[in-house]
Formats: structure tokens, C-alpha cells, sequence
């Protein structure tokens, strides 16, 4: 279950903001490409993504569902999105389990719920 957060991670250590200089871990980057950064959580203990998955879990209600290379799935709570892990700044889509349009905001939120 671990491999499910290799492409995010890897995504939120490369991918950098041309408003602010950061990635999502809040730093200047890494210096690495994405396919560099994946590659290199190949060989990540085990125990250490665990732990970054948990703190998903914990801090944000994030449950991944799929997660590959460049794409990853997450639920929090009724609201499940797709995470493009290259650019993970933006989810792609994002859907409500109990139907109607997802959530405007918020972590999981998408400017395509306003399209439903």
C-alpha cells in the first residue's frame, strides 16, 4: 500500500509554483525532475511513505485509492478526486459519492464542480 503515494510524493517534491518558488512541501525543490524523484522513492523504506500516507490520512482525511506513477486517486470523506502527480496543484476531477456537484474548495474542491 505504500507504492499508493510514490507518484504524489514525488510530485509534491518537484512540481514548483511559478507564483511562489515552492512545491507543496512548502521548499524550493528537490533539484530533480519528476521521473528523477520517482525513481529515487523506489528504493524509500517502506515504513517512511507509510508515514506520509498517515500524515494524509490524519491531517487531510485523504484515503488513497490508485496510485501510479502519474496519476493517483483519493477520498475524503464522500468526495473522491484525480490527482495528475506531475502537477499535483491541481486536481483534474473530482466527484461526490452521494451524487451532485463536488465541492468548490477546499482540498479536494474543483473549479468543475461548478460545471455540474
Amino acid at each position: 500500500m505504500a507504492a499508493l503515494v510514490r507518484g504524489y510524493l514525488a510530485g509534491t517534491q518537484t512540481w514548483v509554483s511559478s507564483r511562489t518558488g515552492k512545491t507543496l512541501l512548502g521548499d524550493a525543490g528537490c533539484g530533480l525532475s519528476f521521473a528523477e524523484a520517482y525513481e529515487a522513492l523506489r528504493d524509500a523504506p517502506r515504513a517512511w511513505l507509510e508515514e506520509f500516507r498517515g500524515d494524509l490520512r490524519a491531517r487531510r482525511g485523504w484515503e488513497f485509492l490508485h496510485g501510479s506513477r502519474d496519476w493517483s486517486v483519493v477520498e475524503a470523506g464522500e468526495v473522491r478526486a484525480l490527482f495528475y502527480n506531475p502537477a499535483p496543484a491541481t486536481i483534474q476531477t473530482s466527484a461526490c459519492a452521494r451524487g451532485g456537484p463536488p465541492p468548490l474548495f477546499g482540498p479536494l474542491g474543483s473549479a468543475v464542480g461548478g460545471l455540474a
